[in-house]
């Protein structure tokens, strides 16, 4: 058996460096939290918000990192917003009038 003949290519092909992937800006930007520009911190925000739940749980166990996305996430990403505490108020509200309605029904 012979090995396969590689006449045509005198050279390997010429491989270009990686660009840098976006998780890898995130996480060398995030790291600097929170001295970052307000054009960063917009960019940070919104990659957080479209990137898959793979790479965020990536950016969030890398140990290099993780102390700053800590502090960035409690200030940026886990805010709980007067909208959120209505939209809360509401849903109990409504589902806790239907289980009244219906427990008061059921008794009479």
């Amino acid at each position: 058996m012979t090995s396969p003949s590689f006449a045509g290519f005198a050279q390997p092909p010429r491989i270009e460096p990686a660009q840098p992937s976006a998780r890898e800006w995130v996480e060398r930007t995030v790291v600097r939290y929170p001295h970052l520009t307000p054009d960063e911190l917009d960019h940070l925000l919104g990659w957080f918000k479209a990137a898959s739940a793979l790479d965020v749980g990536l950016v969030a166990s890398n140990e290099e990192v993780h102390l700053a996305y800590v502090a960035f996430r409690k200030d940026h990403l886990d805010r709980f917003t007067w909208g959120d505490a209505v939209r809360a108020g509401l849903f109990v509200l409504f589902f806790g009038g239907g289980v009244a309605a219906i427990l008061a029904l059921g008794t009479s």
